[in-house]
């Protein structure tokens, strides 16, 4: 289509190609093309005024269907870069590895990596484009939906989370932190740390605001005594895990 605008423009070079056609000249050089050109030139005369110029222009423009918004877009196109499929890739790879999305916080949402694709495409994407690139990183298989910010310890939402908005993860930072646990737990098997008396592991229990029902009671007294540098204590929901734990600690900080 710009090629068929130019060309229809181009009136000065196609009168000028014509007389070089005409006078038979085929390998014409700077030389001849100058000839050519002042050969084909308009009489001072018969020159139009810029208005009626202008009026002439619209007009031919419209006749091979260059309104001015064609035009607009035409010029809005032409200044964006195309992001191509590799370059979709590479981003995606970076986003979603340990130093990508996950590097300053263990999960994200939506707008994280709406922002980080927008900023990598930068005037190369539409925002229709950008949406279904997000709707591919978010539908990958190394993306993982996970529950929306919550302190371990108090339960309360983390600041910066909106429970309503779905928040998710990498592969690559849950192998991460499968990685450290499992190195964590190794390195501190047996070591001794945090096991307490009998007697302060009674003085936690009973000091509490709480009062802990019995399989609680024998999961505070099992944490105080275990010594392993780390512990596990698996519950269903709503056993009261939180309320234990609030119990140990108080048994912990008291060594």
């Amino acid at each position: 289509m710009r090629t068929a605008w130019l060309a229809h423009f181009s009136k000065r070079v196609t009168a000028a190609a014509e007389w070089l056609a005409e006078a038979k000249i085929i390998d014409a050089g700077p030389a001849a093309w100058q000839r050519a050109v002042l050969a084909t030139r308009l009489p001072k005369g018969e020159r139009l005024d810029e208005a009626t110029l202008r009026e002439k222009w619209a007009t031919e423009a419209e006749d091979v269907g260059l309104t001015p918004d064609v035009l607009a877009e035409a010029i809005a196109r032409s200044g964006q870069r195309v992001v191509r499929e590799a370059d979709w890739q590479a981003v995606t790879g970076r986003i979603l590895g340990v130093d990508g999305l996950t590097a300053g916080e263990a999960s994200f949402c939506r707008l994280d990596v709406l922002r980080e694709l927008a900023a990598a495409a930068g005037s190369g994407a539409t925002a229709a484009e950008l949406d279904e690139r997000v709707a591919r990183v978010l539908g990958s298989e190394d993306v993982v939906p996970v529950l929306y910010g919550r302190d371990p310890v108090t339960g309360g939402l983390l600041p910066g989370h909106n429970p309503r908005e779905p928040r998710y993860t990498t592969r690559a930072q849950l192998d991460l932190e499968a990685a450290v646990l499992v190195e964590g737990i190794e390195r501190r098997r047996g070591d001794g740390s945090g096991v307490v008396s009998e007697t302060v592991a009674d003085a936690a229990i009973a000091g509490g605001t709480v009062r802990l029902g019995e399989d609680q009671d024998r999961a505070v007294r099992g944490l105080l005594a275990d010594r392993n540098g780390v512990a596990v204590l698996i519950a269903p929901a709503g056993a009261g895990k939180t309320t234990s734990l609030a119990v140990a600690r108080v048994g912990w900080e008291a060594l």
